[in-house]
């Protein structure tokens, strides 16, 4: 079942940046408005306490605020009457010995009550709140004498705090509107955003549409794309490369497979109805037989040999790895191999060592289908089997001094079904498997084969394999 997500890439990014724009524009907003009201409260505050201070400095010369020295705090105390401020100031009992006219019709005279804690600058500021209105009252205590027998309390009130509270409101309706058309424009600078960032992916998406089995040519990195994206397209033209080749050698191998199989079976075929046009003899029939027998058992190593290579693609885990020295493989391989090679007039020798880890039956198959190749095909009058190691891996060497393989043929005789020389191979009974087989278990073993070949003076295979532990959790899979 095909599974669809809720939310598209382009609506997660539109909401990621609305939103942490909209958390910009909120923060922004808060923080301008707790300073303005801070802004505000300091700036009332500093003027209550400058009047306090006025006052502080007259009251111990004239600690009822009526002589001439106090000429400037009641010219004060009346100009800010009609701006919202108010001085009263009480004696040690309570009783009040000035007062800014008409502070009790503006003020509670509640709210102008010692302050329960005094910091060190001796004033503080509170603010209070009655009946809807907020006041802000600076209080301070003055001793007028040395015994503290003779003390004063001032205060002083604000009532305009409602104005700035006003402003505060006007100032955060203006806000939230910001907030709002920021909001909107945040979406629609998203929603381009989004959809202009994401434009590269539905490029991609549009190629990948038209990429069919038959149309594996189509590439996505022929254009600059941006820097994000550039990864997944060589990625992308990487895997459209690997499954082109695959495909290509897929077709190519049943073609070649149909091609194996047809010659036997239309030998059998022709065969099977000349014998039988007419009657036969005891012996005809036998000589039919005998010789269908040689095409069923080539159909049978062919199917055996197709079967390994796949078994071996399929499954290699299953290859017991283990170290080995090589050359105990390799003088094992010229034993079995030994009367084979005489009759064609060639020795094999052995020469160097090398320990590796592998599986033996494995390295002994792809060493028995190299020599047996090469006694068969290079006319060489000598084989060596070299072994040797290097800091990293351990290389095996086939060598022999035959006829050599021609360039255009050393790149592909690894490849499945593929003959040099096709109609003296068939001749041989060789199905083109033998090095395809090699190239394989060398591949379980994440090696490599190199063939370095010179016609008329002959061709060296080089097998690497490289250190690998042989705890099965690292084989290759």
């Amino acid at each position: 079942m095909r599974r669809v997500a809720s939310w598209s890439v382009t609506a997660r990014l539109l909401l990621s940046l609305a939103g942490g724009f909209l958390a910009i524009l909120i923060g922004a907003g808060l923080f301008l408005y707790l300073v303005l009201e801070r802004y505000l409260y300091r700036d009332e505050a500093e003027t209550l306490t400058d009047v306090i201070e006025a006052v502080r400095a007259v009251l111990p010369s004239d600690p009822n605020l009526s002589g001439p020295a106090s000429e400037s705090i009641r010219s004060l105390s009346a100009m800010t009457s009609q701006s919202h401020y108010g001085l009263r100031v009480t004696d040690e009992l309570g009783r009040v010995v000035f007062e800014t006219p008409g502070l009790s019709d503006r003020v509670p005279s509640e709210i102008l009550r010692p302050s329960h804690s005094t910091p060190e600058s001796g004033i503080s500021v509170e603010r209070e709140r009655r009946d809807g209105n907020t006041y802000l009252i600076a209080t301070s205590h003055f001793d007028l004498d040395e015994n503290g027998n003779a003390r004063r309390v001032a205060y002083v009130a604000y009532d305009g705090w409602g104005d700035e509270e006003a402003l505060l409101r006007q100032y955060g309706w203006s806000l939230l509107a910001v907030v709002l058309f920021g909001s909107v424009l945040s979406v629609l600078m998203g929603a381009w955003v989004a959809r202009r960032g994401l434009r590269p992916l539905q490029e991609i998406a549009e190629v990948t549409r038209r990429i069919t089995a038959e149309r594996l040519d189509q590439r996505i990195g022929e254009r600059p794309w941006p820097t994000e994206l550039a990864a997944l397209a060589i990625a992308f033209d990487d895997m459209l490369s690997r499954l082109a080749d695959s495909v290509s050698q897929l077709s190519q191998f049943s073609a070649d497979l149909a091609h194996e199989l047809r010659t036997p079976l239309n030998n059998l075929i022709g065969e099977t109805e000349v014998t039988l046009s007419r009657p036969r003899t005891e012996n005809e029939y036998r000589e039919t037989l005998e010789s269908s027998l040689e095409e069923y058992r080539r159909l049978a190593r062919l199917t055996e040999e197709l079967l390994f290579i796949a078994r071996l693609e399929r499954e290699p885990i299953a290859a017991e790895f283990q170290s080995i020295e090589a050359r105990d493989i390799a003088e094992g391989v010229s034993a079995i191999l030994e009367s084979v090679a005489e009759e064609q007039g060639t020795t094999i020798g052995c020469s160097g060592s090398a320990r590796l880890v592998a599986s033996p039956s494995l390295v002994r198959r792809a060493l028995i289908n190299l020599v047996s190749n090469a006694i068969a095909h290079a006319s060489a009058k000598h084989i060596s089997i070299e072994m040797e190691r290097t800091s990293e891996a351990a290389e095996i060497r086939v060598r022999d001094d035959g006829c050599g393989i021609a360039k255009e043929h050393a790149a592909r005789i690894f490849d499945r079904f593929y003959r040099v020389d096709s109609s003296r191979a068939r001749e041989q009974g060789g199905a083109g498997l033998g090095l395809a087989i090699v190239k394989s278990i060398v591949d379980v073993h994440r090696g490599r084969t190199v063939v370095d070949s010179t016609v008329g003076e002959g061709t060296c295979i080089v097998l690497t394999f490289p250190d690998q532990s042989a705890d099965s959790s690292e084989l290759p899979n």
